[in-house]
């Protein structure tokens, strides 16, 4: 399960982003590494990069809220459910937005049962495009 996951981040990665931003002629892909905020713009490898306007995505961490009794049970981030060295024979997703989903699709796709938990709804209107 780990090697597949690892395997399919690297194929996704390229896919997604290194092959298709070329297609942009206003878009240019710096190798990912430490970054620092610096007079002048933004410094990446020791070169100064400069523009008018920066977006930082620097990614996120996945959060286990407080719920009554989870201590009780070894709750798993998405992190932790990619790196597990065999599968499941059943989950449980709280909260279905596209990671939850991605993540529940992709156990189901590998055997694994699958119960999606959530709030109100799917996917709600806000993470639509």
């Amino acid at each position: 399960m780990v090697k597949g996951t690892a395997d399919l981040v690297s194929e996704m990665r390229d896919k997604k982003y290194i092959s298709l931003l070329p297609a942009y002629e206003r878009v240019s892909y710096i190798a990912e590494g430490p970054a620092k905020l610096v007079d002048g713009g933004v410094e990446v490898g020791g070169r100064i990069l400069s523009s008018t306007r920066i977006l930082i995505a620097t990614g996120s961490r996945p959060h286990i809220p407080a719920i009554e009794g989870i201590e009780t049970v070894e709750p798993l981030d998405s992190t932790g459910l990619l790196t597990l060295p065999k599968r499941p024979d059943s989950i449980m997703v709280l909260g279905v937005g596209y990671i939850g989903c991605e993540l529940a699709q992709m156990a189901s796709r590998l055997g694994v049962k699958v119960t999606l938990v959530t709030r109100s709804r799917l996917l709600s209107s806000h993470n639509s495009i």
